[in-house]
This record gives structure tokens, sequence and C-alpha cells, in this order.
């Protein structure tokens, strides 16, 4: 839009997603469940996003629990040409409350995907479960 146009819109639709999050959901709709382990954490997204999982049968893993923690929000806006725009930043650094050998000996995964959030705790698990 033109500057200081405001745009009417169809109301939105607020999804949890991202690449491991998509994965888990796929996984889930075939596999009848999938687990995700991501920061959740507490704020005003938190319900939502449960709500969110427990709907497509993920179990997640709040890798930082009740630790107040800004979810990562990435607002999509699509053209009906279909190009977009993302608009994003990088998470907060995290203090996990659960240690990558814990969490892979709690879930034993037969399968590891991991995502760009969070690098030193993903590489930890991948390390972990590739043994």
């Amino acid at each position: 839009p033109a500057s200081n146009v405001k745009v009417k819109t169809p109301a939105p639709e607020i999804l949890v997603g991202g690449p491991a999050t998509n994965a888990a959901v796929a996984f889930a709709m075939l596999n009848n469940g999938a687990h995700l382990a991501s920061v959740i954490g507490n704020n005003s997204f938190s319900e939502v996003i449960s709500n969110d999982f427990r709907e497509t049968k993920i179990t997640s893993f709040d890798i930082v629990g009740e630790q107040n923690s800004n979810p990562v929000l990435a607002p999509v806006i699509t053209s009906q040409n279909g190009e977009r725009n993302i608009f994003t930043h990088n998470p907060e650094t995290i203090k996990p409350v659960i240690s990558a050998t814990e969490l892979i000996d709690k879930v034993n995964p037969e399968i590891v995907l991991i995502d760009g959030f969070n690098p030193e705790f993903n590489i930890e698990c991948a390390k972990i479960a590739s043994q």
C-alpha cells in the first residue's frame, strides 16, 4: 500500500509454524503424533501454542519451562499474486530447564530435525541422538 493508507483485510489467522513445527505437524498427521522440543515459555501466546499442539497431536517439550520468554513471531503478509513479506526477529538467548541428554533420553527419537534457532542446544541434541 501507499504511505498513510489503511488497508482492510480478512480476519488474520494465527498459526504456530516454522520449519521444525511444520515438519512435526506433517509427521504427526502421518504417524498419529510427534514430539517437538521448542521454546514456548510464559508469554501471551503460550496458551495458543499449547492448544495448537494438542489439536495437531504434538507432544511438546518446553525447553525453557515456565520462564518468561518472548515468542518468535513472523507475520507473513501475502498479496493476490502470491508474493510475500515476512517480518521477524532473532530469539533471545535461552536458559534450558532440561539438558539435551535428558531430553533425548526422555523422548528416545527415531528422527531428529533441527532448525536454526537455539543452535547450541540443538547441536548438542543432534550429537547425542546420532550416537
